[in-house]
């Protein structure tokens, strides 16, 4: 029996309990309203009928949240309404202005138009801010699918996905969730599949990096408790270095980087300012040798006292200039 979903209705709002299979066929019309449940074009969303489409769905959506005097969402419109017709009924697209509903825009920190965001049962899992075409915006979409082997998993994601997408504008090649096995890339399922079949694999010494491309190797760490020491700031640098030394992937395997990236957002104590950020994770990465055996450069991100976002982008002794 064929799995069923629950979608919501983008004419009357009404859940539906609809089969997968029929939906990807482009079936599938509202048991209330008797409307198609997928039509190809964005719906729009207000705070009454928001939830109904983001928490109590099965299909993900996508968010433009828009103003009607913004330049920039004027001219990605068309872009979205593109890639809603590709991208339906894998994908919820939608569209809320923020001129109007302000409040659905203030509970999501909405600081710059046009900003969308990704959603999987109520739960934010990907943002993006700025103009995109409907090739970029299917990609960004696509990055951001290629994670969700599970709702918990996508929930759970610690990709930044933004990083993500500006490597792959530049390197179609970027790849997500790259499989390593003692040292050795997995390119392939069949490859994977032999691996693990092998006499005396190992699971433990099976690895993810988070994304790779022709030139390097990224692994993210997100920071979600409050930094208070130096050995707390040191401590997550050790986090976002880690998966290259268990998979051992020394820097400059294959002639790639390994860069670590910490994303502290506003997790610093006050008194940890840029210049004291910068000066303890040198000291550490010049003294710690598994950094610089394993990871060519770190970069480092956070929000200063005047909400700002920041950024440091440390080399590590001997490795590649940023």
């Amino acid at each position: 029996m064929t799995e069923a979903l629950i979608v919501a209705c983008p004419a009357c709002n009404t859940l539906n309990r609809a089969p997968r299979d029929k939906l990807a066929a482009g079936g599938g019309k509202c048991g209330q309203c008797g409307s198609p449940l997928f039509a190809g074009h964005p719906v729009a969303l207000s705070a009454q009928s928001f939830e109904s489409h983001a928490a109590k769905s099965d299909i993900p959506l996508l968010v433009d949240f828009w103003a009607p005097w913004c330049g920039p969402c004027k001219a990605m419109a068309p872009q979205f309404e593109q890639a809603a017709s590709q991208l339906e009924p894998k994908v919820r697209f939608a569209k809320v202005n923020t001129d109007e509903e302000q409040q659905l825009a203030g509970r999501f920190g909405i600081q710059g138009i046009p900003t969308m965001i990704l959603f999987q049962r109520g739960r934010e899992v990907a943002r993006q801010s700025g103009l995109m075409n409907a090739a970029g915006i299917e990609r960004w979409v696509e990055l951001a699918g290629s994670q969700r082997r599970s709702g918990e998993q996508i929930l759970n994601l610690e990709v930044s996905l933004d990083d993500a997408i500006k490597i792959a504008g530049k390197d179609p090649a970027t790849e997500m969730e790259v499989v390593y096995y003692q040292g050795k890339r997995l390119s392939t399922p069949q490859d994977l599949a032999n691996t693990q079949k092998a006499p005396g694999f190992r699971r433990e010494d099976e690895k993810v990096i988070d994304v790779e491309s022709t030139t390097e190797r990224r692994e993210w760490k997100r920071v979600n408790k409050r930094v208070t020491t130096a050995r707390q700031l040191k401590d997550q640098v050790v986090a976002a270095r880690a998966k290259f030394y268990e998979a051992k992937i020394p820097r400059g395997a294959g002639g790639k980087e390994n860069i670590g990236i910490v994303e502290y957002g506003t997790n610093l104590a006050p008194g940890f300012d840029r210049a004291r950020i910068e000066s303890d994770l040198k000291h550490f990465l010049n003294y710690d040798a598994i950094s610089k055996q394993y990871l060519d450069k770190l970069i480092v991100r956070f929000i200063d006292k005047t909400g700002v976002q920041d950024e440091l982008v440390i080399p590590v002794p001997g490795g590649a200039s940023p």
